[in-house]
């Protein structure tokens, strides 16, 4: 087992020659037998040999999860493996799903193996660019999220254009997994292959794609997502603390000084979070907001005071008084 996952041809057929023919068809505990741990590696050679003494039924042969040696070619990239397999009936094995439903195309996709991709779609696997896993993935899906440009370009332009509206079981689209993910370009194919549709579209927590790359900082597709309509509380910026987002809203027009249902502006929420730079940039705008009172009947200062972060209260504090605004010991009761 060992040998044939390392690619050791000379050492596989020693053992063979000297009686471990039997064991051509040992298995894990996970169900790998050395054909599939050869394939998996990429080494042709050693598939080769095991296939012609003996292996030529374990090509079929699944891990306890479903995966066949064709599926892990497919998953590692290796054309030639893959090419071989087909050619010596492992054919039936392009529509066969690991118990999560991924075929040996989706996981070739997920992992950007463009090649192995085409020559499955190619020989057989074009239906299958539609199938869906349990959680509702599709391969355009996998590939977005993984930020595979030619293989979402190649799976759109034969016949996956109509799974970029697919939405998985959490409400995830094509567009929103590119997002979170920082894909730029990806998010722009999508976008101007139909997508745009998609770009209010929410998960079941209610985030648009927007929400998602604003939240984990991907400045550039905020940028082109709310350039081509899409919007975005900076109230929820303020939460997450990413400054170079919160710049560029509040210079393409939104207001620092908005309330929220609490009755606080942006500032609160970058002091209860945390956000010492936030806090620093909002002050420069809103300085007299250290005496506002919230929702809760709560000051700025008390909010600093609270979150233990000695430093963030400093801050406040002195950005207060470089404005001129007086701040006494009850202040901070």
């Amino acid at each position: 087992m060992a040998a044939a996952g390392m690619g050791h041809l000379e050492v596989v057929k020693f053992l063979y020659e000297h009686g471990a023919a039997a064991d051509i068809h040992t298995t894990t505990d996970d169900g790998v037998t050395p054909i599939m741990a050869a394939a998996g590696m990429g080494h042709l050679e050693v598939v080769q040999f095991l296939y012609e003494h003996g292996a030529d039924s374990d090509i079929h042969y699944t891990t306890n999860d479903g995966r066949s040696p064709l599926y892990a070619a497919s998953s590692s990239g290796h054309l030639q493996v893959v090419k071989y397999l087909y050619k010596h009936g492992a054919a039936v094995d392009m529509h066969t799903t690991t118990k999560y439903g991924a075929t040996p195309i989706f996981v070739a996709s997920e992992k950007g193996h463009l090649d192995v991709v085409k020559f499955l779609f190619e020989h057989g696997a074009d239906a299958d660019i539609h199938t869906t896993t349990k959680d509702g993935w599709t391969p355009i899906f996998v590939a977005s999220g993984n930020g595979h440009l030619e293989v979402v370009q190649f799976l759109y332009e034969h016949g996956a254009d109509t799974d970029i509206h697919t939405r998985t079981k959490h409400g995830w689209t094509p567009l929103y997994a590119a997002s979170t993910f920082g894909h730029l370009e990806v998010v722009k194919l999508l976008y101007e292959h139909g997508a745009d549709a998609d770009i209010h579209t929410t998960t079941k927590d209610g985030w648009t794609p927007l929400c998602a790359a604003s939240y984990l900082g991907h400045l550039e597709i905020v940028k082109f997502l709310y350039q081509h309509g899409d919007d975005i509380d900076i109230h929820t910026m303020a939460e997450d603390g990413w400054i170079e987002v919160i710049q560029y809203l509040l210079a393409r027009g939104a207001v620092a000084d908005t309330v929220d249902r609490y009755g606080s502006t942006p500032v609160f929420a970058a002091v209860r979070n945390g956000h010492q730079m936030a806090v620093a940039y909002f002050l420069c705008f809103q300085a007299a907001y250290v005496h506002f009172e919230d929702g809760f009947g709560q000051t700025l200062l008390w909010w600093a005071k609270k979150s233990g972060n000695t430093q963030l209260l400093k801050d406040v504090i002195q950005f207060a008084r470089m404005r001129g605004i007086k701040i006494c010991d009850d202040d901070l009761i």
